[in-house]
C-alpha cells in the first residue's frame, strides 16, 4: 500500500525542492539543523540509491555533503548518513538518528529539540514505507554509461 508521500517523488525528483517538500509534509519549514530522520528522508527522496550518495567528491567528501539541495549542517547530514550505511533494521537506524537529536540538544538549539522531534515524527512514515526499498536498489550494481553493454 503506498502513501501520499510517496506520490510527491516524482516531482520532487525534477524539482529538487526539497524544503518545499519537507514544508508540505510536515506543515513547518526545517526545524534547524535539521533532525537527522528529516535528511534521511530528504536523501531518499533526492537519490535513487545509497552509490552516489555517498559517491566521494574531488573535494573530499561525500556527495551529499556537498549537495546544496541536502538540507541540514553537516553534523546532522552525516549522521543521517551513517544511519543509512549502518546495515541497521529500520527501528535501528531511526533509534540512532533520534538519539543524536535529543543527546546534541538540535545542536545546541535548544528550543529546537521538540519541533524537531515533531517534524521527524511527520516524516518517519515516508522512511519506514521507503527506506527499505532505496537501500535495496542500493546492493544492485550500479553502471555508469561507458560500463553499459559490457557482458556481466
Amino acid at each position: 500500500m503506498s502513501s501520499a508521500l510517496e506520490h510527491e517523488i516524482p516531482e520532487l525528483l525534477e524539482t529538487g525542492e526539497v524544503l518545499s517538500w519537507i514544508r508540505d509534509v510536515s506543515g513547518a519549514d526545517l526545524v534547524f539543523p535539521g533532525h537527522p530522520v528529516v535528511i534521511a528522508c530528504a536523501i531518499i527522496a533526492l537519490y535513487g540509491a545509497l552509490p552516489p550518495v555517498i559517491r566521494v567528491t574531488e573535494q573530499g567528501s561525500m556527495e551529499a555533503l556537498a549537495d546544496g539541495r541536502v538540507p541540514g549542517t553537516g553534523d546532522c547530514v552525516r549522521v543521517a548518513l551513517h544511519a543509512l550505511q549502518s546495515g541497521g533494521t529500520v527501528s535501528e537506524m531511526l533509534d540512532e538518528m533520534r538519539r543524536y537529536w535529543s543527546r546534541s540538544q538540535a545542536g545546541g538549539h535548544m528550543g529546537n529539540v521538540d519541533p524537531g522531534i515533531a517534524q521527524a515524527m511527520k516524516l518517519e512514515p515516508y522512511f519506514r514505507e521507503n527506506v527499505e526499498p532505496w537501500l535495496a536498489l542500493s546492493s544492485k550494481p550500479q553502471y555508469s554509461g561507458s560500463e553499459q553493454g559490457k557482458s556481466q
